[in-house]
């Protein structure tokens, strides 16, 4: 991506290379839990670039998580992308190569078969939200809402982000357009509940609810 200036005495645009960069949450530590969770390197680069803005690799892209120079980090660890190097591209199913609006792959015989999945903002959350949570309208309900056994509730009161739990399991996360955005890292389209006493329909159907107020 690139930002057209023009310099001062001299009529000529010129052109300024953007660098995608992710910033990582303060508290991003607590989502370690997820990849690279076993890596004690990985946990401390957390701690040290909390609350800093990060470098992304564009060679390759993915609608939830970013490479580093270092390591992968998970939308649930982020708090914010500029530059989002994914605007306008999607990614050949088959072989994985960034193509970009309009464009097809052609790289291997088989990628025109399985076609392109393009980065949008149903797809890729930092695309409809890029300034992260703040940009995202607070959702209005109770202080608690009961699904069978489950108590939902908003965590720590942050934007967007629910706790679902009983006296067995927990499940912390990020809810948008189907998708649940695990706090440890991943996205699911189901919570993987292992005794579910509710219709997770529901509970998607209220979501979905809440984040169209």
């Amino acid at each position: 991506m690139y930002i057209i200036s023009v310099q001062e005495n001299n009529d000529q645009p010129t052109k300024r290379m953007c660098i995608m960069e992710i910033l990582i949450r303060s508290n991003a530590f607590v989502s370690t839990c997820g990849i690279n969770a076993s890596s004690v390197e990985f946990k401390n680069w957390i701690v040290e670039n909390g609350g800093k803005w990060v470098k992304v690799e564009t060679d390759y892209l993915f609608t939830n998580q970013y490479n580093t120079e270092k390591f992968r980090v998970m939308d649930s660890m982020i708090s914010a992308v500029r530059d989002d190097a994914r605007i306008g591209k999607g990614k050949c199913i088959y072989c994985g190569t960034l193509v970009n609006e309009g464009e097809s792959c052609t790289k291997k015989e088989d990628c025109s078969k399985y076609g392109i999945e393009w980065f949008t903002a149903k797809n890729t959350w930092f695309l409809a939200h890029p300034n992260g949570l703040p940009s995202v309208k607070k959702c209005k309900m109770e202080d608690q809402k009961m699904f069978g056994t489950f108590r939902l509730e908003h965590l720590d009161g942050a934007l967007n982000y629910y706790r679902l739990k009983n006296n067995r399991e927990k499940f912390e996360f990020l809810y948008c357009n189907g998708y649940f955005y695990m706090l440890g890292g991943g996205r699911k389209s189901h919570l993987g509940i292992k005794a579910l006493s509710f219709n997770e329909r529901d509970l998607k159907t209220y979501l979905q609810a809440q984040n169209d107020l």
